[in-house]
């Protein structure tokens, strides 16, 4: 795996199964390498695929800009007199947007 253009650090674990690569690498080179040896079978796991992996609604900075446009939409619904079930739909999208 070290040989890999962009590897710097490759540590397999024999107990847990895992083999835990480090650097700028394509992931897709390192399951082909990883499956060409005895029949390995090689998956990526969720959220540990570097930078590429993670989802825009997983970060914390989207979550809170949707949650406080929730909010301000919210507030805005309010104070025009419109209806209170939506303002409150908004304040609850809000909060499950935060994640609180």
């Amino acid at each position: 795996m070290a040989a890999l253009p962009g590897v710097t650090r490759a540590v397999l674990n024999f107990a847990a199964a895992t083999l835990t690569v480090e650097g700028t690498f394509d992931p897709k080179a390192v399951i082909r390498e990883a499956a060409a040896h005895d029949g390995v079978t090689a998956s990526l796991e969720a959220g540990e695929a570097g930078e590429a992996a993670v989802r825009p609604w997983q970060l914390p900075e989207v979550r809170t800009l949707v949650a406080g446009l929730a909010i301000l939409a919210g507030w805005a619904v309010q104070l025009a007199a419109g209806p209170s079930q939506l303002a409150l739909s908004l304040f609850a999208a809000a909060t499950l947007a935060g994640g609180y």
